[in-house]
C-alpha cells in the first residue's frame, strides 16, 4: 500500500492546488497578506463563514472549495517565508507568537518548516498543533470559568473562542485542523496516517503564519499576554520515571543500531513511514526525548492499525476514514469493535502482555497517557525524560520483534525486550495500584513498632503497647474471622495466620504483606462495578495512610518536646491521650487492612453478585470511607482529638460486624 490516507484525503491534502502558477510568487497579489508585518488580515481573508451550529459537518466539497482557493496562496506563503533569514523570521514574529506561552517552540518550528525536509516539516505541524490547541484552550479560559473542552473539535466550536476570534478566523482553523472532511493536518499527523512527503511544506509555515497572525485578534478585545492564564504543563511523575526505568533496559548507540535494523527490516512499521522512525532515533542520541516520542507514538499507532486490520478482516480501517471517525487507539484497545458487540480479534492476536503493555503506556487514567498528553500539548517536551523515550522505543521494539526474521530475534538485547514484552503484567491498572498503595500502607503502619514514648508512668504508660490495648481482643478476633470467612471460604483456615499477623496493635504483618505481594488479579478489561469498587478501596487506603503518616508525626514531634522539656501542661495531657490512643488506632487501622485485602481478594465474585448486592458492598465501603476521613481529619495536626479517635474505631467495629452479620448464608 503506497499511501494510508484515502483516496479522496489524499486529493484534498497532496493534490488539490498543487499545480501553481508561476505569476502568482509575489506576495504582494495576495490582498489579505501583509508582507511588512508578516501577517494575515483577517478581514480580507477569502473564506466564507462554516455554519457555527454544524460547522463540523460541513460537506466535502465545501472544504474542496476551501482548499482549492487557499492552497496558491499558501505556495505563494511558503516560499516568502523561505525567502526570510532566521533574524527576519524572529524579529517579525517573537512579540507575536508570546500569547502562546510557547515562543520558543513556534520559532524552532518555523526553522524546521523552512528546512525543506519532508520529516522536520511533518514535525513542525506536529508540535505547532499541539502547542496551537493548549493555547486557544487558554484564551478559552480567559473568558470562562467552565473547564475547557478536551478535543480540539469542542474547542473550536465554543462561544468564548467564535467571539474572540470571529468567524473568519474559525473557518480557516476548521479549514487546516477541523474536522475529517477538511485537511485535518493534526489527526492524520498525530494518528499516523500521513508519511514524511505527502504534506506539503506549504501547510507547516502557514500554519505558524496562522498562529501568529491570530494575535492581532487577541489585541482587537485587549487581551493581552500577560491577561492569558497559561496552565502548568505536565510532568512525569517520579513514580512513573522509576517504573520506566525498572521495567525495560535503557540502551546505547550500538544497542539504537541493533533497533534501528529491527525498525527497518520489521512488517510493523509502514516502510513510507520509516523516515519518521530513523529520526526519532537521532533525536534520541541528541538527548531530544520529546521529539522522539512525538514521532514514534504516531508509527505506533500506524502499525498497531495494521495489527488491527488483519486480524479483524477490515483493511479500509488502515485508511483515513470519510466520516466523522477514524480507526485509532481508542478503537483497537477495546474489548469490542466499535458500534457492534463483535469481539475485537486484536486482542488474542497480541495476548493479554502486550495489550497490557499498551494500556500501561496509553489509557489508563494513572499512567503516563503519553500519545495523548503530547498531542494536546499538556507535556513540555524539552524536559521530558530519557526513560519515557526508552520506554517508547522498547514497546515499539517489542512489536516489531514479533515479526523479525529469526537471527535478528537472537541478539541479546531485542530477546531481552521479548521476553519482558512476553511476562509484563500491569503497572497502572486502578487493581495493580490498588495493590501497590495498599502494601504502602502496611509498610508504614508497621513503623509504629518504632514509635519512641517516654517511659514514666507520669505521663502514659507506653509498655501496654507490646501486650494489647484497651479494646476487645476477642471482638477483633471474631470480626477478622468473619471477613476471612466471608472472602476465602474453604481456604479460610488456611488464612487463619493471616487474622493473628493483623490482630495484635504491634504484630509483624510481614506474612499479609507475602501473601498481598503473591497475590494477582485480572486487569484486562475489568468491569465498571469492579473499578468503582477498586476506587473506594484506593481512596480508603489513601486517607488510612494520612491518617498514619499523622500520628508518626505528632508522636515524634511530642517526645521530642517531653525529651526537652518543653510541653506545657495542656500539650502533656494530649500527648498521653494520643498515647493511649495509639494501640486503639493501629487495631482499628490494622482491621481495615484486613478488609481492603479481602475485598481486593473478592473483586472477581462481583460478576456472579445481584445488583442489590454490589449496591449494598458499596454503601458499606463508602461508609468506611467516611470513618476513615474523619479519622484522618482528628489526627490532623491542626485538630488532635485522640478521644474521638477511639470512638470512631469502636463504631468502625459495629459498622463492620453489621455487614458481616448481613452477609452471612
Amino acid at each position: 500500500m503506497a499511501t494510508c490516507l484515502s483516496p479522496k484525503k489524499h486529493h484534498l491534502v497532496c493534490e488539490l492546488g498543487s499545480v501553481v502558477d508561476s505569476d502568482a510568487e509575489d506576495v504582494r497579489g495576495i490582498p489579505f497578506f501583509d508582507s511588512k508585518a508578516g501577517l494575515l488580515l483577517w478581514n480580507l481573508l477569502p473564506v466564507n463563514g462554516v455554519s457555527l451550529d454544524d460547522g463540523l459537518k460541513s460537506t466535502e466539497f465545501m472544504y474542496e472549495s476551501y482548499v482549492a482557493t487557499l492552497a496558491p496562496y499558501c505556495h505563494t506563503l511558503h516560499e516568502w517565508v523561505l525567502r526570510q533569514s532566521d533574524v527576519d523570521i524572529s524579529e517579525k514574529y517573537t512579540k507575536h507568537l508570546e500569547w502562546t506561552g510557547n515562543t520558543q517552540l513556534f520559532l524552532d518550528c518555523f526553522k524546521m518548516a523552512r528546512s525543506g525536509q519532508g520529516v522536520t516539516a511533518s514535525l513542525s505541524i506536529l508540535l505547532s498543533t499541539a502547542a496551537m490547541e493548549r493555547a486557544l484552550g487558554d484564551v478559552f479560559l480567559v473568558r470562562s470559568k467552565d473547564p475547557c473542552p478536551a478535543m480540539l473539535k469542542n474547542l473550536l466550536a465554543t462561544q468564548e473562542l467564535i467571539d474572540i476570534f470571529r468567524e473568519n478566523a474559525i473557518t480557516l482553523l476548521q479549514i487546516l485542523i477541523g474536522p475529517p472532511t477538511s485537511l485535518n493536518l493534526r489527526n492524520i499527523l498525530w494518528h499516523g496516517f500521513a508519511a514524511p512527503d505527502e504534506i506539503p511544506m506549504r501547510y507547516s509555515t502557514f500554519l505558524l503564519l496562522v498562529v501568529a497572525s491570530l494575535s492581532s485578534l487577541l489585541t482587537e478585545h485587549q487581551i493581552t499576554p500577560c491577561h492569558i492564564p497559561h496552565r502548568t504543563p505536565l510532568t512525569l511523575p517520579q513514580l512513573q520515571t522509576e517504573i520506566f526505568t525498572q521495567r525495560f533496559p535503557d540502551f546505547n548507540a550500538a544497542d539504537l543500531d541493533q533497533i534501528w535494523e529491527l525498525f527497518s527490516t520489521t512488517n510493523f512499521f509502514h516502510k513510507s513511514m520509516l523516515p519518521f522512525c530513523n529520526a526519532a532515533l537521532d533525536y534520541f542520541k541528541e538527548d531530544k526525548y520529546g521529539m522522539t516520542n512525538a514521532l514514534l507514538l504516531p508509527q505506533l499507532e500506524n502499525g498497531l492499525r495494521g495489527l488491527f486490520a488483519t486480524a479483524n478482516d477490515c483493511p479500509e480501517r488502515l485508511l483515513t476514514a470519510e466520516s466523522d471517525y477514524f480507526t485509532t487507539f481508542d478503537e483497537m484497545l477495546c474489548p469490542t469493535l466499535s458500534h457492534d458487540e463483535f469481539v475485537n480479534a486484536l486482542i488474542p492476536t497480541l495476548g493479554e502482555s502486550y495489550m497490557e503493555m499498551l494500556l500501561d503506556l496509553l489509557v489508563h487514567p494513572d499512567g503516563p497517557r503519553l500519545r495523548d498528553h503530547i498531542s494536546h500539548g499538556e507535556f513540555d517536551l524539552h524536559t521530558m525524560v530519557r526513560s519515557s523515550a526508552v520506554h517508547v522505543i522498547t514497546v515499539c521494539a517489542a512489536f516489531c520483534r514479533m515479526g523479525s526474521d529469526q537471527a535478528l530475534a537472537q541478539v541479546p538485547l531485542l530477546s531481552r525486550i521479548n521476553t519482558m514484552a512476553v511476562d509484563y503484567t500491569s503497572l497502572f491498572h486502578p487493581i495493580c495500584l490498588a495493590k501497590e498503595e495498599l502494601l504502602s500502607f502496611i509498610k508504614s503502619l508497621s513503623k509504629w513498632v518504632d514509635l519512641r514514648g517516654p517511659e514514666d508512668e507520669g505521663v502514659a504508660s507506653c509498655k501496654a503497647w507490646s501486650g494489647g490495648d484497651s479494646g476487645s481482643v476477642g471482638r477483633r478476633r471474631e470480626l477478622m474471622r468473619s471477613l476471612l470467612r466471608m472472602n476465602h471460604g474453604e481456604q479460610f483456615m488456611e488464612s487463619e495466620h493471616l487474622m493473628e499477623s493483623t490482630l495484635m496493635p504491634f504484630s509483624d504483618l510481614q506474612p499479609l504483606v507475602e501473601c498481598i505481594s503473591k497475590s494477582s488479579a485480572e486487569t484486562l478489561f475489568r468491569s465498571r462495578k469492579e473499578l468503582e469498587v477498586t476506587s473506594l478501596l484506593r481512596r480508603i487506603t489513601v486517607q488510612c495512610e494520612a491518617t498514619g503518616v499523622n500520628v508518626v508525626i505528632m508522636a515524634t514531634q511530642r517526645y521530642q518536646q517531653y525529651v526537652a522539656m518543653e510541653l506545657r501542661s495542656r500539650q502533656r495531657a494530649n500527648y498521653s491521650r494520643l498515647l493511649n490512643s495509639i494501640p486503639r488506632l493501629s487495631s482499628g487501622l490494622r482491621l481495615i487492612i484486613l478488609l481492603l485485602f479481602c475485598q481486593l481478594r473478592n473483586l472477581t465474585s462481583l460478576k456472579s453478585s445481584t445488583s442489590k448486592d454490589i449496591q449494598s458492598q458499596i454503601k458499606f465501603l463508602k461508609g468506611v470511607l467516611r470513618y476513615a476521613e474523619n479519622v484522618n481529619s482528628l489526627t490532623g495536626p491542626e485538630r488532635n482529638k485522640w478521644d474521638e479517635c477511639c470512638t470512631l474505631i469502636e463504631s468502625l467495629y459495629s459498622l463492620v460486624q453489621s455487614y458481616s452479620v448481613k452477609l452471612k448464608p
